[in-house]
């Protein structure tokens, strides 16, 4: 006997022109109930007995088990078509991956569907996560561990003249400083403190220089301050589309090069290799995710915005030293070229953003 649909579908199995059962369905066949929870979605569907009727119609005159075809065309095409025009409506829901059965098996499916009489049936998918809801208090005055940082005497001689030369005398000589000019500056503040403060600030401004290492603390403290559940099917389509790419890199590379380079090849183009790659990666891809979706969501708490004319001169500057390099140049025209530029523009700002109002404990 031909098997029952297993009860999973993707986005794309829907038909893109309505047949008429579709046409039946719109009117008043298919009911939807989508549940959100996290990264996860319960899908309710409710079939009208009009509705399980006509898909038997639909199917009984040439199938030699009509019931197995009818309720396969229902899982196959007919509820995937109703799931997308709900979706639709719902605007920001967004499937990864595929929904499948909740509950129940394709064979326990079959033994209770009727055609002609009411139906219902529930399944689960994975869905683009939402922004988390951040407030300052998530990202702002986050504690970052930095190696300590050796004072530059000379730089410390010019910030204490120019704090000198802010408060003169009234004759118009500078100041000594102690705690009469750190009262100066800050009521109750004493000479002590306001050389720590000093101190402190020109060490910041060191580390700052080194950014990665300032970047990777900053997102260190923001993963563990807000919490960022990545489902585990848009992993593995990140995973696809980078280990794709590898393949793609490895191919050309075959084409001119040795046996070696063609047995590598085809040791990538197998399931497992998939696999082994994305057990060595998991971890990195879903950090990287959690902090994209963290960066965009405090990017539109600060109401923060790109600065095209910055992102197009990093562009120049990218090109011009792959001229110089003689590296293969990207179509500065090509919109994924340009949006990665965007995003790395954005990631610098929010970092930084949250990096001047960190707290540093120093290490070492």
């Amino acid at each position: 006997p031909a098997p029952v649909a297993r009860g999973a579908f993707t986005m794309c199995d829907a038909p893109s022109d309505p047949s008429p059962l579709e046409q039946i369905l719109q009117k008043a066949g298919v009911s939807v109930e989508l549940q959100r929870a996290g990264a996860t979605a319960l899908i309710r569907f409710s079939l009208s007995p009009a509705t399980t009727g006509a898909v038997l119609a639909e199917v009984g005159g040439a199938s030699e088990q009509p019931k197995v075809d009818a309720l396969s065309l229902l899982l196959e095409r007919d509820i995937p078509a109703a799931l997308l025009r709900e979706l639709e409506k719902e605007g920001a829901v967004r499937l990864l991956g595929q929904a499948q059965l909740s509950g129940e098996t394709p064979e326990e499916l079959l033994e209770r569907f009727e055609p002609g009489e009411e139906f219902a049936l529930s399944m689960v998918a994975d869905i683009w996560p939402e922004l988390p809801q951040l407030t300052r208090d998530d990202y702002f005055g986050l504690t970052l561990l930095l190696p300590r940082q050796e004072l530059d005497v000379a730089k410390r001689d010019e910030a204490v003249l120019e704090l000198r030369k802010r408060f003169p005398k009234e004759d118009g000589s500078l100041p000594e400083f102690d705690d009469e000019l750190a009262g100066q500056v800050s009521p109750g503040l004493s000479a002590d403190e306001l050389s720590n403060l000093v101190n402190d600030r020109l060490k910041r401004e060191s580390a700052l220089a080194e950014s990665g290492a300032v970047f990777a603390a900053m997102e260190g403290a923001l993963l563990a301050s807000v919490g960022m559940s990545i489902p585990d099917a848009l992993i593995r389509e990140r995973a696809r589309a980078q280990y794709s790419e590898r393949c793609r890199v490895a191919e050309e590379a075959a084409l001119e090069g040795d046996v070696s380079q063609r047995e590598a090849l085809r040791k990538m183009l197998s399931w497992d290799a998939f696999e082994a790659f994305l057990s060595n990666e998991r971890d990195r891809i879903s950090r990287s995710l959690a902090l994209s979706f963290i960066i965009e969501a405090i990017a539109t708490a600060e109401s923060l915005e790109i600065d095209q004319q910055a992102v197009t001169d990093n562009l120049f500057m990218y090109v011009n030293e792959c001229k110089r390099n003689d590296r293969p140049v990207r179509d500065m025209d090509d919109p994924a070229f340009r949006e990665s530029f965007e995003a790395e523009y954005m990631r610098e700002a929010v970092l930084r953003l949250c990096v001047d109002h960190a707290a540093v404990e120093w290490i070492g």
